[in-house]
């Protein structure tokens, strides 16, 4: 059986990042997916149902503690082709700073051991980051909405909106009417949502 960690670095309060991290069924407040399903509870044995890369991923919580600041996560589907994703997650507290430690674990892969390990050190990475700036927004005060905004229409001109720069001046969609333009959202802490 395969198995693969890493450590990664993240500037934050290892019990701030604890107390997101083991929110088990809001993992789309921190990350770009959507959580399609599953069961509403963060107890073991708990169910969600993801929406990641266009595919559906179902994780299983198999263990939670609150004193290791651990969760481990069983992988039912994944995007990969990869069979018993076991995923063991640690906040670490160490004197060179706080880390999110990745253990995983799995049967089968039928990418070779170097890509699937370059592709889940790109998925840990991308969580650590994430996680980080979750907590760097929660220290802020600055919580994540979770409402769905409608579809927009294709081909169709965009609503009308106004919204402020990081210098305070207003700006309108209409004052770039028949102009492109690029809207960069980001957070305070410079991570795009």
């Amino acid at each position: 059986m395969p198995n693969f960690s890493i450590e990664i670095p993240i500037d934050a309060d290892a019990s701030l990042a604890w107390e997101i991290w083991s929110d088990f069924q809001n993992f789309d407040r921190i990350l770009p997916i959507k959580i399609q399903g599953g069961t509403d509870s963060n107890e073991p044995g708990a169910v969600r149902i993801l929406e990641m890369n266009s595919s559906i991923v179902v994780e299983r919580l198999e263990n939670q503690d609150e004193q290791l600041k651990q969760q481990i996560v069983s992988a039912l589907t994944h995007f990969l082709p990869i069979q018993n994703l076991v995923t063991s997650t640690k906040i670490l507290e160490k004197e060179s700073g706080v880390i999110l430690s990745f253990e995983q674990s799995y049967l089968s892969c039928s990418l070779s051991v170097e890509t699937t390990e370059e592709i889940l050190t790109g998925n840990c990475q991308t969580v650590a980051g994430a996680l980080e700036g979750a907590a760097k927004r929660k220290k802020e005060g600055i919580e994540a909405e979770t409402h769905e905004s409608p579809p927009l229409n294709i081909n169709r001109p965009a609503p009308e909106f106004c919204l402020q720069d990081q210098h305070g001046k207003e700006h309108s969609l209409a004052d770039h009417r028949g102009k492109w333009l690029l809207l960069a959202c980001y957070f305070s802490d410079e991570s795009f949502f």
